[in-house]
């Protein structure tokens, strides 16, 4: 099975962009990071619906946020919405 690329671009200390990508789906999320490594980072959620151009897109939300959570899984990076 066919695993999305997901990638944080850093811009500066606190700021920064989340790359998902999948098939031919490309999104890019901004994010913060919240200053506590308990929380980590806060994924800006509204960017991603902003994007979402497909049929069902509360359906396709639902499987990134799915995807974010696995990754989030391997990675030990914290994400919040």
């Amino acid at each position: 099975m066919q695993q999305p690329s997901i990638r944080l671009e850093s811009h500066g200390s606190i700021r920064g962009v989340l790359h998902y990508a999948f098939g031919g789906e490309r999104y890019s999320i901004s994010y913060e990071h919240t200053g506590d490594y308990q929380t980590g980072i806060l994924v800006f959620i509204r960017d991603l619906d902003a994007q979402l151009q497909c049929e069902e897109p509360l359906k396709r939300r639902s499987q990134i946020l799915r995807d974010l959570q696995e990754w989030s899984k391997k990675t030990g990076e914290r994400l919040t919405w």
